[in-house]
């Protein structure tokens, strides 16, 4: 069975992404972050190569800034991990700078990585116990990966969960197995960091382009799928959320390292 990530018309050139990134200054945030720390992780110059794998890069909105800052450090080896169609926009943006792999995560022998960046796409991992043996055959001595996510506490996964209510129920049941768990057993260190980011959700009142993809994204399909009453819903608790226009976003960065 293929990943749903796959299947998702939101991760098309033409999906709800794409436009959805232009409303948010979440890349911008985890970029700062990541670029802040890299320098502080890293001893650059103790490296005659350095290996990058972006896990999920998605359209390459970090990925291209990245392999611009490893490439100022050091010489640089570049893995891009992208199973959906937005690896067309990857390729664009790095071009002969990377190697492409337009498969999933877990079906793949990851390779021998320095530094592993794997950003909002922890939640389509199906298999966490086997995936942690992967990661650990696959960092280098003195090798990090950094995982990127969403606070669990964050309005904007509790806006997603109220104005998904009936899918949530349906979805409800056993946990997910915790992959970082699985990571400390195996002797990694796992410490988490936060920033806030910002949603602004002033265009899904007026129901331009782009609030129509902001919507999209949240449903996860096309905005022609979408019911009146989803719309209704989402309309009113925007409200709640986010009264001025503004929701926000709490992300999650936790580090992995040996």
């Amino acid at each position: 069975m293929k990943e749903k990530i796959f299947q998702d018309s939101s991760y098309t050139k033409r999906g709800s992404f794409p436009i959805f990134l232009t409303q948010t200054n979440e890349k911008e945030v985890t970029l700062k972050y990541i670029l802040t720390k890299l320098d502080k992780k890293y001893s650059f110059k103790d490296y005659k190569k350095f290996t990058f794998t972006d896990l999920g890069a998605g359209e390459g909105t970090l990925t291209f800034p990245l392999i611009q800052f490893f490439q100022k450090k050091t010489s640089l080896e570049t893995y891009c991990i992208e199973p959906s169609t937005l690896i067309d926009f990857l390729k664009e943006k790095c071009g002969s700078n990377a190697h492409y792999i337009k498969k999933g995560m877990e079906e793949i022998k990851l390779p021998k990585s320095d530094f592993i960046l794997l950003s909002h796409a922890i939640q389509y991992l199906k298999n966490r116990k086997r995936f942690a043996g992967r990661i650990e055959q696959a960092l280098n001595p003195n090798g990090k990966m950094l995982v990127v996510g969403t606070n669990p506490k964050s309005d904007d996964l509790k806006f997603k969960r109220i104005i998904n209510s009936r899918e949530q129920v349906k979805k409800s049941g056993k946990p997910k197995d915790n992959l970082f768990e699985y990571l400390e057993k195996k002797g990694f260190k796992i410490t988490k960091d936060y920033a806030e980011a910002i949603i602004d959700t002033s265009n899904t009142q007026r129901l331009n382009e782009k609030g129509k993809a902001v919507i999209s994204f949240f449903y996860h399909k096309p905005f022609s799928e979408i019911s009146k009453e989803e719309k209704i819903r989402f309309r009113e608790t925007i409200k709640e959320f986010a009264p001025k226009g503004k929701l926000r976003k709490s992300l999650q960065f936790i580090w992995v390292e040996k």
